[in-house]
């Protein structure tokens, strides 16, 4: 019994991870005659696409980070870290490597453990807020049209910048305002916690695991890994071994063709790697 068992698994498996780059969470639920079911978790594996793939996935919502996915702003919020950093005497470098994605008091925990966070965060949303750094916001290409045509129960904003500041950002690059916005003032524990992202989903009454997370940093991708999304990792911040815990790697959201067919979305791209 146990042998037949076992050449199912890889009979399933088989079939499961052809021309997959990088096979994560799988879920293979088996019956057999005596009700005893295999669960496969959390398989990684190392399959190249073949030329030209055309990956698909269908869902309920899509779940957008807002800096280095839809818009690039990653300009001004290195220039204000770099400010803090010097009038407290922190390393930037270690400020640039781990803050994408990361809300402000975490951040701030991680590279100067001895200030206070909230104290510090406020501070530094307070100089963000002030300054005149919105002409160097740019939209990412194709982000427009998509956001046009999506029905806004179908998308949400979750994101780790200062509630004021990326509201600034949008209106400045004429997004329009979605119905369920996330920031990181809203969330007690931000990204890489999964919370963001199981709020923005109830927020549009959608089960997360039929939801899509578009991130482009590794905190965002643990987010929605760990809430139980899959996720559609841009290079538009990191490189791709920085991404590689994500479902697929595509260039930019103008990579992604979306329809909405019938009750879900259809998401088709050609994975980096192809």
């Amino acid at each position: 019994m146990r042998s037949d068992r076992e050449g199912i698994v890889t009979t399933v498996l088989f079939y499961v991870t052809r021309n997959v780059k990088i096979l994560k969470s799988v879920l293979c639920t088996i019956q057999i005659k005596e009700c005893i079911v295999i669960r496969c978790r959390s398989l990684k594996l190392s399959h190249s696409f073949p030329p030209d793939t055309v990956a698909t996935l269908t869902c309920d919502a899509l779940l957008f980070d807002l800096d280095g996915v839809l818009i690039d702003s990653n300009d001004v919020y290195e220039t204000h870290w770099a400010i803090w950093a010097k009038e407290r005497r922190v390393s930037v470098e270690h400020i640039l490597d781990v803050h994408h994605g990361r809300p402000v008091t975490e951040t701030i925990r991680l590279v100067a453990p001895h200030l206070d966070p909230i104290v510090e965060a406020e501070a530094y949303r307070d100089g963000l807020a002030a300054s005149n750094h919105l002409e160097r916001v740019r939209l990412f290409p194709g982000v427009a049209s998509l956001l046009g045509y999506l029905p806004l129960d179908r998308w949400a904003i979750v994101t780790s910048a200062p509630r004021t500041s990326a509201l600034q950002m949008l209106r400045h690059v004429a997004l329009p305002m979605p119905k369920m916005f996330v920031s990181g003032d809203d969330i007690d524990q931000g990204k890489p916690a999964p919370y963001p992202y199981l709020r923005a989903a109830q927020g549009l009454n959608h089960q997360i695991e039929r939801c899509v997370v578009i991130e482009d940093a590794p905190a965002g991708i643990q987010s929605g890994r760990s809430a139980g999304a899959r996720v559609i990792a841009v290079q538009t911040t990191n490189p791709s071994d920085a991404l590689k815990e994500a479902d697929l790697i595509v260039n930019t959201i103008d990579d992604l063709q979306i329809e909405h067919v019938d009750s879900h979305l259809r998401i088709s791209c050609t994975p980096c790697g192809a």
